[in-house]
Formats: C-alpha cells, structure tokens, sequence
C-alpha cells in the first residue's frame, strides 16, 4: 500500500514501466537457465532415489517431533549454502521424503519447505536472487552468500521451524 501511495505522484515513470521490465529480461537469462538447471536436476535425482530406501536410512520417523521441522529448516539453508540450488532441495525433498515419512502433516511441510526455500535463496551463492544481487551491487555472490546472509538466513530458519512446530503442535485442525 505504502509502494502504491508513493507510486502514485510518479506516473510519468510508470507509462514506460512495461517496456523497460521486457527489455531488460535479455539481462537474466544466466539467472533463469540456472533455475531451469536446477529444476531438471532435482527432478532427474528425485527419480534416481529410492524413497523408502531414504526413508530407512534416515529414520525420521523415530526423531522427536519437535525435532523434525527444525532439521529439515536447518537442511535446506545449510545445503542450499553450501553451493546446492534451493530448487534441487526443495524438489528433492519434496518428492524422496513426502511428508508421511516425516510424520508431519503436509500443510507444516510445506511451510517449512516454502519458508527455507525462500530464505535459502540468500544463502545459495547461484540462486538467482543472490546472482542477480551480485550484479547489482558488484559483489561477488560467495560472499553475498556466504558473509553477509548467514545470520539472516539462520534465523529465519529458526523463525519458520518455530511457526510450522507451533502451528502443528497448537494450531492445526
């Protein structure tokens, strides 16, 4: 609302708007060949796996409940981090360990899924945001990465695992 009330003295600039976002999409096309990558990647490893063998030798079943939103929080930030595109994550765990092997329902899954997705974007030096921030500032991704997201991304993690086990544990019907 407070973008829309500010935007709304300038609508000189925003008669070009349309014509300017097309035009600079030629500009993002390592970023979306990345994503597109990334999503034949994770869909291409999710149909190698084998999910009850995934399932047996994680054991997640038998984790505290409490325990289960926060590691796969903690999984996804720290290997999107480590150099994985949050899509693969996401896709992969999406698919090889559906929420019935986690033993939480599929509405916290997928909170915590869509939070560290989110989140990871920041913490995953070839995610497009952290690219496309790395272009605009000058700055290498690594350390847009890996220096200057870690605290952010972390506890953001933490925040989303704590809604998804209150919102399964207090909340949910």
């Amino acid at each position: 609302m407070i973008w829309l009330f500010i935007s709304l003295g300038r609508r000189h600039e925003a008669r070009g708007l349309p014509r300017r976002v097309v035009s600079s999409l030629p500009n993002l096309r390592g970023e979306a060949l990345i994503f597109i990558g990334a999503n034949m990647f994770g869909t291409g490893v999710s149909r190698v796996l084998d999910p009850e063998a995934v399932a047996g030798l994680l054991n997640i079943a038998a984790w505290p409940d409490l325990a289960k939103p926060l590691a796969l929080a903690m999984f996804i930030i720290v290997i999107a981090g480590i150099g994985l595109h949050p899509v693969v994550l996401v896709i992969l765990v999406g698919t090889v360990l559906p929420p019935e092997v986690f033993g939480m329902p599929p509405v916290v899954m997928a909170l915590v899924m869509l939070g560290t997705w989110g989140l990871s974007t920041t913490s995953s030096p070839f995610s497009g945001t952290t690219l496309v921030v790395a272009r605009l500032t000058g700055e290498n991704s690594f350390r847009l990465a890996w220096r200057r997201a870690p605290l952010y991304t972390l506890t953001g993690g933490l925040v989303v695992a704590v809604v998804a086990t209150a919102y399964w544990k207090l909340g949910s019907p």
